[in-house]
């Protein structure tokens, strides 16, 4: 991440160092400093890491803390791919170099010395660095970009292919589909990575190679994915056994393919696959996992159609999937049975099912497939079916997790509908919901006025379900308006969720022993889940901004771990802390590795590109992004359950770079420049229709904006109009959205923002040059021929030379022309000469320098010379 500061450049983020700390924030290459006191410190540490001759209390308070700090580290790698996004280049002649993940610690106290994490520990039968090197590889694989034509070719690809398969580089084979450059192999390719039978290699070429041909409908990866299928093999088709994992990539391959398509056969399929089991071993295990892909798969291939979907209406898609988010049997409604039917021998691992719809299953895929299907439509009908349970009986057959899943796709529907304010954050809470959890207000007793306002006969409600669904209803809303605002910085948006997220963590904290009050009601995971899904939310709508009270407020979340196995004089501390780590509790905190990866994601969301990028708000980009944040973060690093973990990185699919840059017409150089932007949507006569940045900023989508200006009064007044149409729009949007680099003019007198930031020393330059211009004085010797255009000094030579000098010295304020400086140092720096035509020439060549400069007209500096020249010649 060193190249960061180059890429970006020193005007961005030039005045503090937050890219330096968030590059700290995100560092896993190194080891990581570790301080357990004078005792936990202590003797013995050098070998301790490797059971040495050390103080055996010290080594197990090492490895206890250095397990504590695993799961942060291991889930840096998420955040640090959307920072580093596109900023680095692909050497040609070089293989690519995927930075080490590094679990050991050093210890300051002991010059550095450095202490190996004992893997041994955990779990056998989980690798616990196996998903954390593929998203290492992936975030490698989406710092690449390619500028030239000879980058990230298909010779490049091959030969970056390793002996053996493995994770990171699996992950270098999705992140180089997710930003378009898998297309470029060939099937042969494609089929090689395939016959290796690696799993993380199969996932990331399923998702990578349906990414760079997103919405195509490329029949050659269609078959391809359809081959991972197996319940869509024919009878005779040999027994393929594959991954639940594999299986559920393949599913979001199709919807990748066939985004936006409506294709009929595709969204019959996928519609059938969301009630059904995958094949395989462990399918009992990854079942969630693969009809949460079905159902997003299908909400791509219908994206935003709704009911207008042209051949979709007699599936009755609605109302199918209406069934499998209510559970109720065939029998009992007017839905024809279809591919979708459950047999009655279906057995959901657990739970037996019979002929009903297990909802614990169908519920989330079937929720977001509908809310992407009917995204901005406005369909009050879809949306009455999403909507929070108001009574308690509805409230006992949706679970509390699920309802922030209901809110975030009632959002989509109403999609015009969600502002972002803290009134509507707690208008999608219902009367049933609506209980104080924070003090001052005691909880008792809102929550026995609530049992007197609608509870059922003998007073008696569900305390524990009320509450949950209260934050989780808080938490989707939070979710909302960050997938509504993503990309555009509106500063109420990120107040408002600021404020959500440190409501959680408040509630969170009362959450102490879970014996009595609000830790009765929820537990701390729960309420850790919903701080990840406000942080997440706040930098997507701050997304690329480097905002510093956002960053702060995630910084300071990161610092949080998990320190209840940490006792230095426990035995068995350490073991304690590895099944910890590798089982995901999260601990008495509730901090997950999951947890550590929300956080990260935000961090680095936040700093999406090193401050270059941004998000889009498009259908397409918001699936993307939707995907990217579901709301169900892994519990360890080898969780891929419910949701997989590969997904975390589809938010590529909305990255968009927006960085504008203003440079100097004359030297090309980046300046900082005013700019007054327009909004499109206030009236004329509305105080929000404009707004100011300063150059470099980051623009808003383009059907946001409608004029730019460059204003204020250094540099000459420049005026985009993007509302025009035909050619003028089209050259435009070219400069501002494919270029981003706007030329400027300085105005005489005036100086670059970085190097007069306040204008004073400028204004003394005009000042002491009107002063010279007015001098009586005869002109004094003075050597001009050093080449210093710039205005330092000025009253110092000022006192020393005299007027003439003035004058010559401010040049360089007035102009930067480098064929006025020139004149003014070959025609100008004869001062005093002993031949007096070469004086008077010199004289003359100041005053039409002079002249020219102040009236910005310099093509006619030669008209005065010709003009003297004739004149003299007579």
């Amino acid at each position: 991440m060193g190249h960061l500061e180059a890429y970006v450049g020193p005007l961005l983020f030039g005045r503090d160092h937050r890219l330096r700390e968030v590059r700290a924030l995100l560092e896993s290459a190194r080891p990581t400093p570790i301080s357990l006191g004078s005792d936990g410190g202590g003797g013995g540490a050098a070998g301790g890491g490797q059971g040495g001759d050390g103080d055996p209390e010290a080594v197990t308070a090492q490895q206890a803390r250095l397990w504590s700090l695993a799961p942060r580290t291991s889930a840096l790698a998420v955040g640090r791919g959307a920072f580093t996004l596109g900023t680095s280049r692909a050497r040609p002649t070089e293989s690519l170099r995927v930075p080490t993940l590094t679990l050991a610690g050093c210890l300051p106290a002991q010059r550095g010395a450095t202490v190996k994490l004992d893997l041994a520990a955990s779990s056998p039968s989980t690798d616990f660095t196996a998903w954390p090197e593929f998203h290492n590889g992936a975030a490698a694989g989406l710092a690449l970009a390619a500028r030239t034509k000879g980058e990230l070719t298909r010779a490049w690809i091959v030969f970056n292919r390793p002996r053996e398969p493995s994770h990171a580089h699996a992950g270098v084979l999705m992140a180089l589909g997710l930003t378009g450059h898998l297309r470029k192999l060939t099937n042969t390719d494609l089929y090689r990575y395939l016959v290796q039978e690696h799993d993380a290699t199969t996932l990331g070429v399923l998702v990578g190679v349906a990414a760079a041909r997103r919405g195509s409908m490329n029949p050659d990866a269609s078959k391809m994915c359809f081959l991972h299928l197996p319940t869509r093999h024919p009878s005779a088709f040999p027994e393929v056994e594959l991954s639940p994992a594999v299986q559920a990539a393949a599913l979001l391959s199709v919807g990748l393919l066939y985004e936006g398509t409506a294709h009929r056969l595709m969204s019959e399929i996928l519609l059938a696959e969301i009630g059904r089991d995958p094949g395989g071993d462990g399918a009992a295990h990854g079942r969630e996992g693969y009809a949460l892909a079905a159902g997003l798969a299908l909400g791509l291939v219908t994206l935003g159609r709704g009911r207008a979907a042209v051949g979709l209406a007699d599936l009755q898609i609605p109302e199918r999937l209406r069934r499998f988010l209510g559970g109720v049997n065939d029998r009992d409604r007017g839905v024809p049975p279809g591919e979708d039917q459950v047999a009655a021998s279906t057995s959901g691992g657990q739970v037996m099912e019979g002929n009903m719809i297990n909802l614990d299953v169908t519920a989330p895929g079937a929720t977001l497939a509908l809310g992407l299907m009917f995204m901005r439509t406005d369909d009050e009908g879809v949306a009455a079916h999403l909507r929070v349970p108001n009574t308690h009986f509805a409230l006992e057959h949706a679970r509390p997790d699920f309802i922030l899943l209901r809110v975030v796709a009632h959002s989509l529907v109403m999609w015009n509908s969600i502002r972002p304010t803290m009134e509507w954050v707690l208008s999608n809470l219902p009367p049933l919901l609506r209980v104080s959890l924070e003090p001052p207000r005691d909880l008792e007793a809102s929550l026995r006025a609530m049992e007197d306002l609608g509870g059922r006969a003998g007073g008696a409600v569900d305390r524990e379900a009320i509450a949950q669904a209260h934050v989780h209803a808080l938490a989707g809303a939070c979710m909302s308006v960050g997938l509504r605002y993503a990309g555009t910085a509106d500063a109420t948006a990120a107040a408002t969720l600021r404020e959500m997220t440190l409501r959680f963590v408040r509630l969170k904290s009362q959450c102490k022993d879970g014996k009595d009050g609000l830790g009765a009601l929820i537990d701390r995971p729960t309420l850790e889940t919903c701080v990840g899904v406000a942080a997440v939310a706040l930098s997507c709508v701050m997304a690329g901004t480097g905002d510093l009270a956002s960053l702060r407020l995630l910084r300071r979340l990161r610092l949080r771990l998990d320190t209840s196995s940490l006792d230095a004089g426990q035995q068995g501390a350490a073991a304690a802390a590895a099944a910890e780590a590798a089982s995901g509790g999260g601990g008495a905190s509730g901090l997950s590795h999951g947890a550590h990866m929300a956080i990260g994601m935000a961090i680095g969301f936040l700093f999406l590109g090193g401050g270059t990028q941004t998000f889009a708000t498009d259908n397409g980009s918001v699936a993307a992004l939707l995907i990217a944040t579901y709301p169900r973060f892994p519990q360890n690093t080898g969780d891929q359950r419910c949701h997989l973990q590969a997904f975390r990185h589809l938010y590529a699919l909305a990255a968009r770079s927006r960085l504008l840059q203003t440079v100097d017409a004359a030297t090309q150089r980046p300046v900082y420049a005013p700019l007054e932007l327009t909004n499109p949507e206030a009236e004329p006569t509305d105080e929000t229709e404009t707004f100011h940045a300063t150059a470099p900023c980051l623009l808003p989508e383009e059907d946001r904006l409608v004029r730019l200006r460059v204003v204020g009064d250094r540099y000459w007044p420049v005026e985009v109009n993007l509302a025009s149409t035909g050619p003028h729009r089209a050259a435009a949007i070219d400069l501002l959205y494919a270029r981003r680099r706007l030329p400027v003019q300085r105005l005489t007198g005036a100086l670059p923002y970085a190097a007069d930031p306040t204008g004073a020393r400028a204004g003394l330059a005009r000042a002491l040059h009107a002063a010279a211009a007015a001098s009586l004085r005869p002109p004094r010797v003075f050597d001009a021929r050093e080449d210093d255009d710039d205005a330092t000094g000025v009253a110092v030579r000022a006192s020393t030379y005299g007027s003439s000098a003035l004058e010559q010295d401010a040049v360089g304020v007035f102009t930067s022309d480098p064929a006025l400086l020139g004149f003014k140092r070959l025609m100008c720096g004869v001062v005093g000469a002993d031949d007096a035509a070469s004086a008077e020439l010199a004289e003359f060549c100041r005053a039409a320098l002079h002249e020219c400069m102040t009236r910005e007209d310099a093509a006619s500096l030669p008209a005065y010379v010709d003009l003297h020249a004739s004149v003299a010649s007579l």
